[in-house]
């Protein structure tokens, strides 16, 4: 994560740039929200998980990585920028036997397609004036926290 990003924004922007994909998360199963709650929501998780990791380009020595697993869309499987990784589309028998997958991520896989085949919709509805979590949406973002500031006053 980025200093300046949620978790759920630096979901994204990993997508954008592995994928080249402009995704918009699909919040997990979280707790209804409050009539009146004054803070902004952000895309819950589907799963965090804590994995045991080898040194690596981050730290020269095994540590812990949280991994928060998020299911998302995007309107076109055409990438908007060039991608960092090959991007192949798999079916859920894909998943199963394509070489190149790891086990822990066969079985999220699974489970996380079983469980959304079983909601019509996501559960989360974003507030009016919300954002969506999508690259162009953190861009924006990101542009509008640059913009000088506006004096309300005279207007």
């Amino acid at each position: 994560m980025e200093s300046n990003e949620t978790a759920a924004r630096c979901g994204v922007r990993e997508a954008l740039e592995e994928t080249g994909l402009d995704v918009t998360l699909v919040p997990g199963p979280q707790a209804p929200v409050p009539a009146g709650f004054p803070h902004t929501l952000v895309p819950a998780p589907w799963l965090v998980a804590e994995v045991r990791a080898a040194p690596d380009r981050h730290t020269g020595e095994p540590h812990i990585h949280e991994d928060h697993v998020w299911l998302a869309t995007t309107a076109s499987r055409r990438p908007v920028r060039q991608p960092e990784h090959q991007v192949r589309w798999l079916t859920q028998a894909d998943i199963a036997s394509a070489p190149g997958i790891s086990e822990d991520s066969r079985i999220l896989a699974a489970e996380l397609l079983a469980l959304t085949a079983q909601q019509p919709a996501p559960p989360f509805r974003w507030l009016a004036g919300q954002s969506h979590a999508t690259a162009a949406g953190h861009q924006a973002d990101a542009d509008a926290s640059r913009a000088p500031p506006v004096d309300t006053d005279d207007q």
